[in-house]
Order: structure tokens, then sequence, then C-alpha cells
């Protein structure tokens, strides 16, 4: 392996854990505003400011092109942010 190389196992985990770790901080101390917008359906406006800058970190911390990253962080939100809906 060349010293720049990175192990794909080891990208996957890496990118996972971090898709999660912004999902978090997205919802940050949020949690009654992410429950009054999934009620009335208004969770992707109410959080879109935040979910771009997020997503913008996870592009900058990963390697360009790196496919997964979005799926990861669309599961991340589902699970985290979306209370394990399918939103985004």
């Amino acid at each position: 392996m060349e010293p720049d190389a990175v192990d794909p196992a080891e990208l996957e985990r890496r990118a996972q854990r971090l898709a999660r770790h912004l999902a978090e901080q997205v919802l940050g101390s949020r949690a009654r505003e992410r429950d009054r917008a999934l009620e009335d359906g208004s969770l992707i406006r109410v959080f879109s400011k935040s979910l771009r800058g997020a997503l913008e970190e996870l592009r900058q911390q990963l390697p360009e092109g790196y496919e997964p990253a979005n799926r990861y962080f669309r599961e991340a939100l589902n699970e985290v942010l979306a209370k394990g809906k399918p939103l985004f």
C-alpha cells in the first residue's frame, strides 16, 4: 500500500462515524424543536442551514468524490434527526 493510500474499510468506518457525529451536532440541544418540526413536517426547512453546513464539513473531511459519504449522511440524519423515519 502506498503511504498516502487509505484502507477502504477504514475510510468507510471513518465516514460513517463522521456522518453520525455531524448528525448529532445538527441536533445538538434542539430536541424539542426537532420534535415539533417532525410533527408538523418542517424538519428539513427548520434545520436546512445546519444541514448544509454539516454536509459541507463532511465533504471537506473525506476524500474528494467519495460517493458513499452522502448515503452515510442520509442514514445518520434519518436515525438521529428524523428519529428513524426515512425523511432524507
